[in-house]
């Protein structure tokens, strides 16, 4: 098994995610935001959530250049909530600059009830837990996986899976079976991959 590590920036569901991780009976470290690029080659990268945008850009922004190269140097990224939202460009809850991954914007969900909170039925049929104010767009990008959930008739992305990106607007972490079972396909993906 591919090693994961988990970026430790005190910003929110590290311990939850490492619960989540062991239950599954999968190793993983904790790494601080100022990582060193060398030793995470190779391996899985989980940007975990409960952070905002500005909170999460700024903990990446050292590691930017690194991350988006993540197909050169073999490193899959798990990106959950906000750590997924991280993988775009600009975000209507903050100012600066995403990781720049995929060109759309993060913009307020256009709901009188914020944030999101409780299990959703995607267009995959399962249900997730979201916990949540900001999303993406439901976009069609090629050769991915995805699925996608709705809000007053407009849809969003629930996760994306693409290349070496996995992202989760939702907390698999706490999403009971279907989380699981999610969360198990991406690593099987990705162990496909590498």
């Amino acid at each position: 098994m591919i090693n994961i590590n988990i970026i430790n920036g005190n910003l929110g569901n590290v311990n939850s995610l490492s619960r989540f991780l062991t239950y599954l009976h999968l190793d993983h470290n904790f790494v601080d935001p100022n990582f060193n690029t060398d030793e995470l080659k190779n391996s899985i990268l989980i940007i975990p959530g409960n952070g905002n945008w500005n909170s999460i850009t700024e903990m990446l922004s050292s590691r930017k250049e690194f991350i988006v190269r993540a197909v050169e140097h073999n490193l899959f990224l798990i990106g959950i909530c906000a750590g997924f939202q991280s993988f775009f460009t600009d975000s209507e809850e903050g100012v600066n600059k995403g990781l720049e991954v995929y060109k759309e914007n993060v913009k307020k969900i256009n709901s009188q009830r914020l944030p999101i909170v409780g299990n959703i039925k995607c267009s995959d049929d399962q249900e997730y837990y979201f916990l949540n104010s900001f999303g993406v767009s439901d976009i069609n990008i090629k050769n991915s996986i995805q699925s996608s959930y709705k809000i007053n008739n407009k849809n969003y992305l629930a996760y994306l899976f693409h290349s070496n990106f996995f992202g989760f607007q939702f907390h698999p972490e706490i999403s009971g079976k279907s989380g699981i079972s999610i969360f198990k396909k991406a690593l099987d993906i990705i162990n496909q991959k590498k």
